[in-house]
């Protein structure tokens, strides 16, 4: 019940910690290549296909991993959770300050 009650609590750490930054990256990334693109269409698709992903992972979690042992739903969850910031961490680039856009131009 400790694991449980542990990885509830991480879960929801990096949930608030996660919410909001990813939409308002995505935003000030776009807007700086194209000012005036279509965001409604960003979103959509995203709620679409992360309404979908969810979907999946929850039953795959439930159904099948569930089935073999409870705590790798557990362990899966936690894993897919660091899988982002490894991606953000190594392969996305730190926007430039005003300073460096300023020296640069």
């Amino acid at each position: 019940m400790i694991f449980l009650i542990l990885s509830a609590v991480f879960t929801l750490l990096g949930e608030s910690l996660r919410s909001g930054t990813v939409d308002s990256w995505m935003i000030d990334s776009i807007h700086e290549e194209e000012k005036d693109y279509p965001f409604e269409k960003v979103f959509s698709n995203n709620q679409v296909f992360g309404t979908t992903f969810s979907l999946l992972a929850g039953y795959v979690g439930a159904q099948v991993l569930g089935n073999i042992d409870l705590s790798y739903p557990v362990l899966a969850g936690a894993i897919l959770l660091l899988c982002p910031m490894a991606v953000a961490v190594f392969f996305m680039k730190e926007p430039a300050s005003v300073e460096q856009k300023q020296a640069g131009t």
